[in-house]
């Protein structure tokens, strides 16, 4: 049997100890120069037994309906010198029908060429991903299936959308699974969700997590997955990802901070005083100046109690004040002039909106109020009154 040239030694024992078989034959006369282990465990053929099938032509190794697409993958132009690959069935030693992903390049060493040739076993890929097809077919999430043994991950079913989302081949991805997760997600992310994964596998619930995908053409998603595993053997588990393009949602959110950022930052360089309450979600925001008032003393469920509000105003002003509440109640903006109690002691002339949001059956969304200090115009307005009467 010939020896293995040396410049091919390193590429072909490369794969030694890994799950891809790996093949080197001599082009011109077939000869079975090199089968490693995997080779011979997915087609349950040693290397002689192996080399005896391809010389005595009595037996195909590949299935009869995929010889066509086998003639034309050793027929293509080798001069391209590029990878051929094709999904195809072969027949084991045993007869039983195997999937495999094929690969096929050509090379040259010490003036001959050879046949360096990958096979992948892709039989419970291929058997599962036509039950999952039916199941995922009218969905618009992505579906993606793989097992976990021994903190080694394999792929095993994808769905159409993924694909549609990605722009990325199918095959290509299928047969680059993992190189192409270590370029799509970040390093951070990929841990973070190995670490949900566990998670879920202690909790049994579902989570839920987003993180961002960078696509070959540069384009960057957000993606929403709800991740789930099951324990389907002693030393194996199935995770399954279902997952959502959420980049317009995260867009928009990311505007609303860069929006609440610029209306905060303006609040604060304003000589006004503004509390900002959102209902919704029960998030309070006031300006520094707000701090000077002993309004500023409240919790935010006193902003509902308009009682609580008698004793911030002077007492002269009680009836304004209570006028004034009963006109937030109805209406969408409210104004008033009164004295408001300062946090260090005293009263202020205020003028004193509120803009009450409500949704349509009338239940509150978010209040603002600001106040503004017109002690000294009110002061003014007093000596002038005093001095005409």
């Amino acid at each position: 049997m010939e020896t293995i040239p040396e410049k091919l030694k390193e590429a072909v024992l490369l794969f030694e100890g890994t799950s891809c078989g790996i093949g080197l034959f001599q082009k011109e006369t077939h000869e079975t120069v090199f089968l490693n282990s995997a080779f011979c465990s997915i087609t349950g053929y040693s290397q002689q037994e192996f080399s005896e099938l391809i010389g005595s032509g009595n037996r195909e190794l590949f299935y009869a309906k995929d010889k066509a697409a086998l003639q034309r993958l050793l027929s293509a132009d080798s001069s391209k010198q590029e990878l051929r690959d094709f999904e195809c069935r072969i027949i084991c030693r045993n007869n039983e029908i195997k999937w495999v992903l094929f690969s096929l390049a050509e090379t040259e060493a010490e003036d001959k060429k050879y046949y360096l040739a990958s096979i992948t076993d892709n039989t419970e890929c291929k058997h599962n991903a036509e039950i999952l097809e039916v199941i995922s077919e009218n969905t618009v999430a992505s579906i993606a299936v793989f097992s976990m043994q021994d903190q080694t991950e394999k792929l095993i079913f994808v769905n159409d959308c993924f694909f549609k989302q990605t722009g990325i081949g199918r095959r290509m991805y299928e047969k680059y699974y993992h190189a192409y997760n270590d370029s799509l997600i970040s390093k951070v992310d990929r841990e973070r969700m190995h670490e949900e994964v566990m998670e879920v596998l202690k909790s049994g619930e579902s989570k839920s997590l987003s993180y961002q995908v960078f696509l070959p053409n540069k384009k960057i998603l957000w993606i929403e997955s709800r991740i789930s595993a099951v324990q389907v053997s002693p030393d194996t588990v199935w995770v399954v990802a279902v997952s959502l393009d959420s980049s317009e949602k995260k867009k928009r959110e990311l505007d609303n901070a860069a929006e609440q950022k610029r209306y905060k930052l303006l609040i604060n360089e304003l000589n006004a005083a503004v509390y900002d309450w959102n209902c919704t979600d029960n998030t309070f925001f006031s300006s520094p100046k707000f701090n000077d008032y002993a309004l500023s003393t409240l919790n935010k469920d006193s902003y509902l109690q308009m009682d609580t509000y008698y004793s911030m105003v002077h007492p002269d002003d009680r009836e304004v004040m209570e006028q004034f509440g009963k006109s937030v109640k109805k209406n969408r903006r409210v104004e008033a002039v009164m004295r408001l109690k300062m946090k260090k002691g005293g009263y202020r002339w205020c003028r004193m909106v509120v803009l009450a949001y409500k949704d349509e059956k009338g239940r509150n969304l978010r209040t603002v109020g600001i106040i503004t200090d017109i002690n000294k115009e009110c002061e003014k307005t007093f000596m002038l009154n005093s001095v005409l009467s």
